[in-house]
């Protein structure tokens, strides 16, 4: 049996590093769930499940998957205005600040990851 990356860690991680997720327990559990799914057949045998390094990838994996589904659903900008004070919610920024985010976790965490996927160097013909 593969072991997985604890889902419920992975949750607690995020409340630590993001706060409270803009989801209800349920789905919010799901989408950790999924997240660490994918990772978890990624890293080597010999690593902690553990490590804090992968429930940081997986935190970055559920918050940047959380930035897609938000920019979707607003359409990428929301502004507000009150009087003299106009609010604006550019959601192109926190894409890009929530993938940069994942790939800084992504490389910390190379060292307890495999690829186990090949490419040729060459062909001779």
């Amino acid at each position: 049996m593969n072991q997985l990356i604890d889902f419920r860690k992975a949750a607690d991680t995020y409340r630590r590093n993001y706060g409270e997720p803009p989801l209800l327990n349920g789905d919010f559990y799901a989408l950790c769930a999924a997240v660490c799914d994918e990772i978890s057949p990624l890293v080597r045998h010999n690593a902690r499940f553990d490590d804090i390094r992968l429930l940081n990838l997986a935190a970055a994996g559920v918050r940047y998957t959380l930035a897609v589904r938000e920019a979707s659903s607003q359409g990428g900008a929301v502004s507000f205005k009150a009087g003299d004070v106009a609010v604006t919610s550019d959601f192109g920024s926190v894409l890009a600040r929530a993938e940069d985010e994942k790939k800084r976790r992504l490389e910390s965490a190379l060292p307890l990851l495999e690829d186990s996927g090949f490419c040729f160097m060459q062909v001779k013909i």
